[in-house]
């Protein structure tokens, strides 16, 4: 039989060279490593100053409508609180207020995040300050005017009472003691001293006797005129003398 030939294998297994790739090197290959950190970086970056640029651009806005709405709930022409005028304007302080705080908490509902409503917070109460600080002002004034001149008018009631009622026995003296109190009252709510508001008692009781004698005068009671001026004349100031 023949013998085929053997021939000795020349070519051994051997390892392949190893690579020399560092990590680093085959991160970037894959698109990681530091240039996806620098591009990771600049997109954080970016993102960052655009919700900045969002969130200057929404606190702007609020505050804008912050102040708008400040200013309607104040001045506007057909709502605003100077159309109260006297008593009106009584309780008008907690029923603007809650207005006001209706407003600022309509705008805060608008906001998309908590950094802009911290920051409107900041401009809400600055506004609020402002707006009270009006309401209050114009609350006290009108109440005042109120005051004065519902004073003022049950005064001159009560001197044309003694005036027109001047034959009633008592009835002079009755309403110069009312309008004291009356005067007494005002000068309490309206924290005025003691000394003004007595200043201004001599003047309505002052007032009342001089137009009680010419209602005398007027009616030909020249005599009874005259004894009541004598009686009066320590209580009437210089020009009704």
């Amino acid at each position: 039989m023949p013998t085929v030939p053997q021939y000795e294998r020349q070519v051994r297994d051997s390892a392949l060279p190893a690579a020399r790739i560092t990590p680093s090197a085959e991160l970037e290959a894959f698109g990681g490593g530091q240039s996806f950190q620098q591009a990771t970086n600049a997109i954080q970056s970016y993102v960052l100053e655009e919700k900045k640029k969002a969130d200057d651009i929404a606190t702007t806005d609020a505050y804008a409508k912050a102040v708008q709405s400040r200013n309607r709930l104040l001045n506007d022409p057909a709502q605003g609180l100077i159309t109260l005028k006297g008593k009106n304007a009584i309780g008008a302080s907690e029923k603007y207020g809650d207005l006001f705080n209706k407003e600022m908490d309509s705008i805060e509902g608008g906001l998309a995040n908590e950094d802009q409503r911290l920051v409107f917070r900041k401009i809400r109460q600055t506004q609020e300050l402002d707006f009270n600080s009006d309401l209050q002002k114009y609350v006290y004034s009108e109440t005042q005017r109120y005051d004065q001149e519902t004073t003022s008018s049950a005064i001159s009631a009560s001197k044309d009472d003694a005036v027109q009622n001047y034959m009633n026995p008592g009835k002079v003296a009755e309403s110069i003691k009312i309008q004291g109190a009356l005067m007494d009252a005002f000068g309490a709510r309206n924290g005025m001293p003691t000394e003004l508001v007595e200043q201004k008692k001599r003047e309505v009781i002052s007032s009342t006797h001089t137009e009680v004698i010419n209602r005398m005068i007027n009616s030909d009671q020249d005599k009874l005129a005259k004894a009541y001026f004598d009686e009066v004349k320590p209580t009437l100031t210089g020009d009704d003398v």
